[in-house]
């Protein structure tokens, strides 16, 4: 009896662990990606004062080639504390064929004073109009987004016009394509010009890793480096950047047949 119950106590301690085993195999990586996260952001700022870059966008089907595009983005001069910068925008996207979409959109962008979080008086109230056009290329399994903007903005500045491109890289590491649970590594540049002096203006610099949690929602951080020129001056500053998206494809409804009835 005593050997039984010894082996039954061993049993049940056994069966205890693979219970706790599975829930942790279970946990969400949702969780390791936000740790990531704030180990990054917790290195970064020991160097430098790091700010964060954080940007939620939602895309929405509602036709075969038609999506609804939403973005709201807050940025801060330090890691999630002063708040200086807000946008938000809406866009209709048209897609042409898999490789080429076109784009139209409007947002509202403000700038705050420093010194905390969201700060009056607005340093900037800029609105604008924008039309891109993006390409897509696959090579094997890395995705490459070439993506071509124009710019209408009016603000406390008066009117501009401005140019940007961006190069995008996306790469799917432990599936082949960006399917659910897929963890991928990410980097991205963008240039921004204007039309008349000094032409050059940002070039903004980024690079992280991301997690496909299934196939409408997707997380990334990394970090973001931003250069600013202008004619007497250069600016820099590193972000942590923190985004969440979601897509909800466009599906055709089903057609239901109705019974016809007999003459």
């Amino acid at each position: 009896m005593i050997v039984l119950r010894s082996f039954n106590d061993g049993l049940a301690k056994r069966n205890c662990f693979y219970h706790i085993f599975a829930i942790y195999m279970k946990l969400p990586h949702i969780f390791l990606l936000i740790l990531l996260s704030l180990s990054i952001g917790k290195i970064s700022s020991a160097q430098k004062n790091l700010g964060s870059w954080n940007t939620a966008i939602i895309k929405l089907g509602f036709a075969k080639k038609w999506t609804l595009v939403s973005e709201l983005q807050l940025r801060s001069l330090h890691t999630f504390n002063y708040y200086y910068y807000q946008g938000y925008q809406t866009a209709i996207q048209f897609k042409l064929n898999n490789s080429v979409s076109f784009m139209a959109g409007i947002g509202k962008y403000d700038t705050y004073s420093d010194g905390g979080n969201f700060k009056t008086p607005i340093v900037t109230d800029e609105k604008r109009i924008w039309e891109q056009i993006t390409f897509l290329q696959m090579i094997n399994r890395i995705k490459l987004e070439h993506r071509y903007r124009v710019e209408q903005r009016f603000g406390s500045f008066g009117y501009r016009n401005r140019f940007k491109y961006r190069l995008n890289c996306v790469i799917p590491v432990n599936h082949i394509r960006l399917d659910a649970h897929t963890w991928y590594a990410y980097g991205n540049e963008e240039l921004f010009f204007f039309d008349k002096a000094p032409y050059f203006e940002s070039n903004r610099l980024g690079a992280g890793v991301g997690y496909q949690l299934n196939k409408n929602i997707a997380l990334q951080t990394g970090l973001f480096h931003v250069f600013n020129y202008k004619i007497n001056s250069k600016t820099s500053k590193d972000f942590l950047q923190l985004t969440l998206l979601y897509e909800q494809a466009w599906r055709k409804k089903a057609q239901v047949l109705k019974p016809v009835s007999s003459p």
